[in-house]
């Protein structure tokens, strides 16, 4: 009786360990073929003709008087629809906020990246990086699981994979004809992989990090990796720096200084963050915070009617606002914004800003005047139709020291003007 029952002791403690490994297999099996289908997927839409379809679809509407509606936001509200009501009874309070701060986290990627593509939060190339990435980031996420990896290492590894295959795939798209690398598609990509993360832990995981130590301050610099909570904090913190930043210099000759400058950003960040549980540091840079702010509003108070006030060496300060490097588009009303560091202009950054309905449109050509290029005709002074205000708009185009100087007067005088300064070169 003893014999029989190690026997079938035996056979069920076998039975776990095949089903368990076959578990295991099966994971890592959907990981492989989904990372490689997120790597073919550029080349099998160019091949087929299917971005400018998704394109197309995206933009695809139907009107009910004069409210235009598009078909993809339809679709979409039907499918939320149909998984809020399969899945009602697993929601919670905790998975509710969850939900609404991934919404939050989508649509602050879509009010930060590709300025000049001017994509609708609801286009689906432009939601593509997030979704196809989290889910990544589950299948990854399942995969360690079997693997019994901690939840800190789940999470490291899932953002190093998933920026190593991002980074591959821009890679890869250099060989690729009408494709080209884009560092600002790898900052998507990794922060569809944090949002993803943020589902898994928060949603699937009902928010089981939450359960052990949530401080975001640790007294030794191992403990942030450590510790669950913090590590997808500041993974957060990094990939938004990273995502802000290649948004502005997303082409693969910035890729070196937009690295230098999300590091250093973050790892600013994250040294006032620690050193802020320090009542010593707290004080001092409480004071220098404070200093910094008055000193700014000062400036600003002081130049507001002087528009472009210094424009040289790659530095413009407006209105007292001090900005280094980046290329800054300062909108007719007068309220600025930085864009995306370029020296040619292609019909869809123009169709951008003619949505500020310019009368003119004033581009700074660089220091040197290497910027400006592609527009129509290669002259200072050229007239451009605008479909949108079905109106004529006078561009002109400048290297910087005289666009700024054309920029004032024309502000002095009242113009409607759109100006674009290209702050080096």
């Amino acid at each position: 009786m003893n014999l029989k029952t190690t026997k079938t002791e035996c056979n069920i403690g076998l039975s776990i360990k095949i089903i368990k490994m076959n578990k295991t297999k099966t994971t890592l099996i959907d990981l492989i073929l989904y990372s490689l289908l997120l790597i073919a997927t550029p080349f099998i839409m160019l091949q087929n003709y299917l971005q400018l379809s998704i394109a197309y679809f995206s933009r695809t509407s139907f009107s009910i008087g004069s409210i235009s509606i598009p078909y993809i936001l339809i679709i979409a509200l039907a499918i939320i629809l149909f998984v809020f009501f399969k899945f009602r009874k697993l929601l919670n309070k905790k998975k509710v906020f969850a939900l609404i701060f991934i919404v939050f986290l989508i649509l602050i990627g879509h009010s930060v990246s590709d300025f000049y593509l001017n994509m609708k939060f609801y286009d689906l190339q432009q939601n593509w990086h997030y979704l196809a990435y989290s889910i990544f980031s589950f299948l990854m996420c399942r995969y360690c699981k079997t693997k019994k990896f901690l939840p800190n290492k789940i999470i490291l590894k899932t953002l190093i994979i998933a920026v190593s295959l991002s980074t591959f795939d821009e890679i890869f798209q250099l060989f690729l004809s009408s494709r080209t690398f884009d560092i600002s598609d790898i900052s998507k990509d990794l922060w569809g992989a944090v949002i993803g993360i943020v589902f898994v832990f928060f949603i699937v995981e009902n928010g089981s990090v939450l359960k052990t130590n949530t401080k975001i301050h640790h007294k030794k610099l191992n403990d942030y990796l450590k510790n669950p909570f913090s590590a997808i904090f500041y993974s957060l913190i990094l990939s938004f720096v990273f995502l802000l930043i290649s948004s502005v210099l997303s082409e693969l000759k910035y890729l070196f200084i937009a690295l230098i400058i999300t590091l250093s950003l973050f790892g600013i960040i994250f040294l006032i963050i620690h050193y802020f549980q320090y009542k010593a540091f707290k004080r001092f840079f409480t004071i220098f915070f404070i200093i910094a702010i008055i000193a700014q509003i000062a400036f600003f108070i002081k130049y507001k009617n002087k528009n472009i006030v210094y424009n040289a060496n790659g530095i413009t300060v407006y209105k007292g606002l001090f900005i280094p490097y980046f290329d800054v588009l300062i909108k007719p009303s007068g309220c600025f914004r930085l864009v995306d560091k370029k020296q040619i202009f292609n019909k869809t950054d123009i169709s951008t800003v003619f949505d500020y309905s310019p009368d003119i449109i004033l581009i700074g050509r660089g220091i040197h005047g290497r910027g400006g290029e592609g527009l129509p005709a290669p002259y200072e002074v050229q007239f451009l139709f605008n479909p949108k205000s079905k109106k004529m708009v006078q561009v002109i185009n400048l290297k910087n020291k005289q666009a700024c100087a054309e920029y004032n007067k024309l502000k002095n005088e009242g113009k409607n003007v759109v100006f674009i300064i290209h702050n080096t070169d």
